[in-house]
């Protein structure tokens, strides 16, 4: 009797400790996860590597030598390489990644990727790899989960997480800076007049057209101004010529109106241009 009570309460403690185990595993957050594989890779391949207080690990990591340091509101072209912890690519913008991964083909762009500090448009971790490195510096890192979100600043100067995260899981990026850009807006002007002057030769653009696309030059040099408001008033600008009686546009709506400059806004033309090849209208009527 005293032996199956016993056998009896074991079974009872042990199915408990199984219980427990289950539960606390139910319980662990994906991070957490994360953490502890992060923690046993770097243990076990990199135990030298440095360790942020936001838990990014920093492999390797070289400066550069440019002249600008890049800073929050610059901008920077990157050259990256993206792999999971068992060393296979997910994503790449060198070509010779994928021509040794027998992957290269002539009609996709490799190259250096624009990308936007400070803004909410690219990734905590890249961000805290990049601010501070200039043009030819070098860094390969592993960017938790954690670190894989993007962060805004509110109109009362807050940094708020919009809770969006690229990865579920810890990537390896290798990093190369290129070009480094101080002010994106007089980035996007530089282009713009670029554009401009292939396009004085065009004879497919007409006079408004190009009217078009001078104003557009104008108006980003407005918003330049208006990003740095400290001795920037409205009624400066607007009282040096009065042009209230002039039309917003100055002909019809047409694809070519629209013009993509250095930012990588492509996914908003695209579906402006729908809009303009299928009901021009649509635009006109939505300026009030």
């Amino acid at each position: 009797m005293n032996k199956r009570l016993f056998s009896i309460v074991a079974l009872l403690a042990l199915a408990a400790a199984v219980a427990l185990s289950c539960a606390r595993e139910e319980d662990e957050s994906e991070d957490s996860i994360q953490k502890r594989i992060l923690d046993a890779y770097v243990l076990t391949n990199c135990p030298g590597a440095h360790v942020s207080q936001t838990g990014l690990v920093i492999l390797n990591k070289e400066e550069g030598t440019g002249p600008k340091a890049i800073q929050k509101r610059w901008g920077a072209y990157i050259s990256y390489s993206k792999q999971g912890l068992d060393g296979l690519y997910a994503e790449y913008n060198m070509g010779e990644i994928a021509t040794m991964l027998g992957q290269y083909s002539k009609t996709v762009y490799y190259g250096p990727t624009l990308y936007l500090f400070g803004v909410g448009n690219t990734i905590q971790g890249l961000e805290e790899t990049l601010i501070g490195m200039r043009e030819g510096g070098r860094a390969t890192v592993i960017i938790p989960p954690w670190l894989s979100g993007y962060e805004t600043v509110n109109i009362n100067g807050i940094v708020q997480s919009n809770g969006q995260r690229v990865n579920a899981v810890n990537f390896i990026y290798d990093l190369k800076v290129g070009k480094v850009i101080d002010s994106i807006v007089r980035f996007e002007i530089d282009t713009l007049e670029d554009d401009l002057k292939d396009d004085f030769t065009d004879p497919l653009m007409d006079d408004n057209m190009l009217k078009t696309e001078i104003e557009y030059r104008q108006f980003k040099d407005l918003t330049d101004e208006v990003q740095r408001p400290s001795d920037f008033r409205w009624a400066d600008r607007l009282s040096l010529e009065d042009r209230s009686n002039e039309p917003l546009f100055a002909h019809v709506p047409t694809v070519s109106d629209v013009c993509q400059g250095g930012v990588g806004d492509c996914y908003l033309l695209s579906a402006l241009m729908t809009i303009v090849e299928r009901n021009p209208a649509l635009i006109t009527n939505m300026m009030i």
